[in-house]
């Protein structure tokens, strides 16, 4: 598996346990973390460092010998997977990819990215790619998470907002869930006395780890990983710019997706249809 992993979370974890249980029965799974990015840039206090997500990968996976991680200074899928073949995994059948449809569509386009760094493409490297389309398992996002209501899935972005920010969090969640229940009584679905738990009620903490493993969670408190990640004030997500307004609408979204697919496990309410 190669990706950011910043932070490292369920969605991740899921896609690591699927590769090594049945069907796949993968013999390991090695999670790398490139060196550099093509489409991102890391910046201080509001990334990980590279060192610091393989700690992450280590703490989590320190026991369990058939994870192994580090960082991958070769970022070119086809190049990837022939060096390791030949470095790490000499006697390996098969070295195969797991990863979501983002990566994959990007590893379709390989020939793109050794064009943009003037490299050659050769017969050798389209038969890899072949190897690679045919053999990979792609995950999606909402497959990996689907326990925790989000239609798109859990990013890595929506975690670091929801460590950083339980304001932000608490705000559009109480929000949205609010909005939600008010339709669920106006269109009988659910009656007033089935509603127990109020937003603020949600212990946010079991919400982060539902998001991100407790071991994960510790690390980045311990060593205040995100210290430098902010965002528009609660109260101003409603009046953003409209070159803002995209971010906003994916965060308010995303943030009531989940505080809403955790109610929905809390109680025995029907969740009416989000229109």
């Amino acid at each position: 598996m190669l990706g950011s992993f910043d932070p490292f979370h369920r969605g991740h974890q899921c896609l690591c346990s699927s590769l090594l249980a049945p069907p796949h029965n993968c013999s390991a799974v090695l999670l790398l973390i490139p060196e550099v990015h093509f489409e991102k840039s890391i910046v201080q206090g509001k990334n990980a460092s590279l060192l610091q997500r393989v700690d992450m990968l280590k703490a989590l996976y320190a026991n369990d010998p058939r994870v192994g991680y580090g960082i991958a200074h070769e970022v070119l899928f086809v190049r990837l997977s022939q060096g390791l073949s030949k470095e790490i995994f000499p006697s390996s059948t098969e070295i195969i990819f797991g990863m979501g449809h983002d990566r994959y569509d990007c590893m379709l386009d390989s020939v793109s990215y050794f064009n943009q760094l003037g490299l050659e493409w050769t017969v050798k490297d389209q038969m890899e790619l072949n190897r690679l389309q045919e053999s990979c398992i792609v995950f999606s996002r909402e497959d990996t998470t689907r326990s925790l209501g989000l239609s798109r899935g859990l990013s890595s972005t929506l975690v670091r907002q929801a460590i950083v920010h339980h304001d932000v969090l608490e705000h559009e969640v109480q929000r949205a869930v609010m909005n939600e229940l008010n339709t669920a009584t106006e269109s009988s679905r659910c009656t007033s006395t089935t509603h127990t738990q109020s937003p603020r009620d949600k212990d946010l903490k079991n919400i982060l780890e539902e998001m991100v493993d407790p071991v994960i969670l510790s690390y980045i408190k311990k060593h205040n990983v995100y210290s430098g990640l902010t965002i528009e004030d609660p109260k101003d997500i409603d009046h953003c710019s409209s070159r803002s307004r995209g971010a906003c609408d994916v965060l308010a979204q995303e943030t009531e997706e989940l505080e809403i697919g955790a109610m929905k496990r809390a109680s025995n309410c029907p969740h009416p249809q989000r229109r």
